[in-house]
């Protein structure tokens, strides 16, 4: 038996996950888990080293919801979900970022101005706290740990949550491979996969600050799940959608 998870917060087990076509090893990686894999298919609108990032296809913003573009599609049915269709992705800044934002608990995170009106009419009707950032990639620049802490690279989004007390760690930019650009980011190639568990695609002692982030973690009872031996690469995240029943 499963059940829908809490954005970005799985409390048991996962079961499904939401994440990019492209990493066909990735996928197999968390088969092997015992989790199973709903893949992006590509969006053409996207930039091409973009084009399967699931981070910027969707957003799990409510348990049991996903706001998606209407140029989205995936490789499995995904009807059991309820499914707003939202903006239609565009290739260039600020259009493609819809959707790339942080839910963690009842925080919004994120550009308040470029993301889908349906999500942020959630969640203003459901009064959760809206903290504006510049950064249009909230969800590539930050790797949830739990409702209030979180690790990013992005200085506004430190800032940020300094100033509303959620707990922080900032680390170098870079050590995060994504082909097309200079470097990816820490959110895009991680997501949780228990409530004590974050998987990661490559090897985080590759990462500058690697023994930080793994010490950061520990202090939340949190492990490390290394998905292959190769460094870091920003594959979109992994977005946890169902998880476990409690046995």
């Amino acid at each position: 038996m499963k059940k829908f998870c809490i954005p970005n917060l799985p409390t048991n087990p996962v079961k499904d996950v939401i994440v990019s076509g492209e990493y066909s090893f990735i996928v197999r990686e968390l088969e092997n888990l015992g989790i199973d894999c709903i893949t992006v298919k590509p969006c053409r609108a996207l930039p091409y080293y973009e084009r399967y990032h699931a981070d910027l296809h969707l957003s799990c913003y409510r348990k049991g919801a996903v706001c998606i573009g209407s140029n989205t599609d995936f490789s499995a049915d995904i009807s059991a979900l309820h499914i707003e269709r939202g903006i239609c992705l565009q290739p260039h800044y600020p259009e493609n970022i819809a959707f790339n934002h942080v839910i963690m608990g009842n925080t919004f995170l994120g550009n308040i101005a470029f993301t889908d009106s349906r999500i942020i009419d959630y969640c203003m009707d459901n009064q959760f706290r809206m903290l504006n950032v510049r950064q249009g990639y909230t969800k590539c620049s930050c790797a949830v740990v739990n409702e209030n802490a979180l690790i990013t690279a992005d200085s506004g989004i430190y800032r940020k949550c300094l100033e509303n007390r959620i707990d922080v760690l900032r680390i170098d930019s870079g050590y995060i491979n994504l082909y097309g650009y200079d470097y990816g980011f820490i959110g895009g190639c991680c997501g949780k996969i228990s409530k004590d568990i974050l998987a990661f695609t490559g090897k985080l002692n590759a990462h500058k600050n690697g023994d930080d982030i793994k010490s950061f973690l520990r202090n939340y009872g949190i492990s490390v799940v290394e998905l292959s031996n190769k460094p870091l690469f920003d594959i979109g995240s992994i977005l946890p959608l169902t998880e476990k029943t409690a046995t």
